[in-house]
């Protein structure tokens, strides 16, 4: 429905969302999600913006090898409040984008398959042995 109006608002011929347009959105949102994080945890951590995105990425994608832990230095879960709930709703909040991202993904292969297989039926099984 957004993505709709915003086509229509840049005055597009076809207002009709594709999955493509989804795909798009969905990365350009993982993206953003994981850059944001990248330049608060560098900036609070004191990592390089690589490490802060690398951090990011393991944690959202629920791989978490430990190597990097936010909120351990300095006493930060006492001192830092403000941080603490940063982390919690970024951890959060970031969590459902990739995970929205990575569903739509699977089903947009899912669908591919299906429409393949379609296709493949109703060409009379072009395939011989």
């Amino acid at each position: 429905l957004l993505l709709k109006k915003i086509k229509k608002c840049l005055g597009m011929r076809t207002t009709n969302v594709s999955m493509e347009n989804m795909v798009l959105v969905g990365f350009l949102s993982c993206m953003g999600t994981l850059c944001i994080g990248a330049a608060a945890f560098s900036y609070f951590e004191g990592w390089t913006f690589f490490h802060a995105y690398y951090y990011c990425f393991i944690t959202l994608t629920t791989i978490g090898f430990g190597d990097f832990v936010a909120l351990q230095k300095n006493e930060a879960l006492q001192k830092k409040p403000p941080y603490v709930a940063f982390s919690f709703m970024y951890i959060l909040v970031g969590l459902t984008v990739i995970g929205a991202f990575l569903n739509l993904v699977v089903l947009r292969f899912l669908t591919m398959n299906s429409e393949d297989e379609r296709r493949g039926g109703r060409d009379g099984g072009t395939l011989t042995r």
